[in-house]
């Protein structure tokens, strides 16, 4: 039951994904036409796309957290000894937090 809702969620969160940043890039296609072809730009356009970034800035912070997707250097780590390597995924783990 966990694990289908989880997978549920995880959709969901894609299609949020894959939503807010096809909007994104219509939007700041929308406002580059209107600028420099039509000479006016429209105000709320900036506005919605910023908001927008923003939120794919959060959403995809989780994804890469979960899928232990941000950069670090593992070569480095890799040369640690065990605990220690524990210590330092440890103290990663809460900067990033």
């Amino acid at each position: 039951m966990a694990g289908r809702i989880e997978k549920w969620l995880e959709t969901t969160y894609n299609i949020i994904v894959v939503f807010a940043f096809s909007a994104l890039v219509l939007l700041v296609l929308t406002q580059v036409y209107t600028r420099y072809l039509k000479t006016h730009s429209l105000t709320w356009n900036e506005e919605l796309s910023r908001f927008l970034m923003i939120w794919l800035v959060f959403l995809g912070s989780v994804h890469l957290y979960k899928n232990d997707g941000h950069i670090w250097v593992e070569n480095f780590v890799d040369l640690l000894p065990k605990k220690i390597k524990i210590l330092v995924l440890a103290f990663a783990d809460l900067a990033v937090i």
